[in-house]
């Protein structure tokens, strides 16, 4: 009648046996040993970034330079996104419970200007998007009492659009360009506006003299300069052995893996445990 019983569940009995003769149910605890792994999955690791380019130096109205330094975070129903001004822009899921996944959305590079006004911070060089792709994104800006990133939205694969709130660029003139250059550079852009209007020029050759103005400026990234700040930023990252992040990851796989059987025996243990317990408490009540 008696079934073979392990030294845990014969203590058990022993003590239900000698203590009480009413009918008191079992407390059979499932919980899970510890194997030495981590089970606090609500604890996130927080990942390095890794830029793929070293942001530009500030540019811009010069009543912007009060962001550089702070960062601003948005979150919705996926993501939690965090703007650091003349820096970078990133994304987090807040919705994973194993590996915390982290991205760069874009590093400042230069301006989006159109008519005469800064419209963007042009956000460049993020995260790996498939082959020689990249995310990128721009910033806008929006007049407020208070500064804050309000909008993420992604109107085309890997390119976001960010908004963000702040009373820095509520005047008038907030954001005209021209005020902001130098006198060399203003006078070069009259110029040009007069050989337009003489017909000396076309709109494509004026355009052309305003984006060299821009560029010289520093509002605006030449090629040959963002090579120099990717190359700058892959000195300063840590080099990726992939025959060795192979291995280490396979590794990592068989551990968790190994992890995973060890707490199904373990169920299957206390399980069975708990059967031979149900069994012999009806065996008892019988006798």
């Amino acid at each position: 009648m008696y079934k073979i019983l392990n030294l845990s569940s014969i203590v058990v009995l022993i003590i239900f046996k000698v203590v009480s003769t009413k009918m008191v149910q079992l407390k059979v605890h499932d919980d899970l040993p510890n194997p030495g792994y981590n089970t606090n999955w609500g604890q996130k690791l927080e990942p390095k970034l890794n830029l793929r380019m070293k942001p530009s130096n500030f540019s811009g109205p010069d009543h912007l330079k009060v962001l550089v330094g702070k960062c601003f975070k948005h979150k919705d129903n996926k993501y939690e996104y965090e703007l650091c001004p003349f820096n970078n822009i990133t994304q987090e899921s807040t919705e994973s419970y194993y590996t915390n996944f982290k991205g760069v959305l874009g590093v400042w590079g230069q301006w989006h200007i159109s008519n005469n006004t800064f419209i963007a911070m042009e956000m460049v060089e993020g995260k790996s998007c498939g082959q020689d792709r990249y995310r990128s994104t721009k910033v806008f800006f929006k007049c407020s009492n208070t500064t804050s990133l309000t909008e993420i939205a992604e109107p085309k694969k890997c390119h976001y659009n960010a908004t963000l709130a702040t009373p820095l660029v509520c005047g008038r003139n907030a954001m005209l360009v021209y005020p902001r250059l130098t006198q060399d550079f203003q006078l070069q852009w009259d110029e040009a506006w007069t050989d337009l209007e003489n017909q000396e020029i076309t709109e494509k050759g004026y355009d052309r003299i305003i984006n060299n103005i821009f560029i010289e400026a520093g509002y605006i990234l030449p090629d040959a300069k963002r090579l120099q700040l990717i190359d700058a930023a892959a000195e300063g990252n840590p080099k990726i052995n992939c025959e060795e992040e192979n291995v280490s990851l396979k590794k990592r796989i068989e551990e968790l893996e190994g992890s995973l059987e060890i707490k199904e025996n373990r169920i299957m243990e206390l399980l069975s445990n708990k059967r031979q317990i149900n069994n012999y408490y009806g065996d008892y009540m019988l006798n």
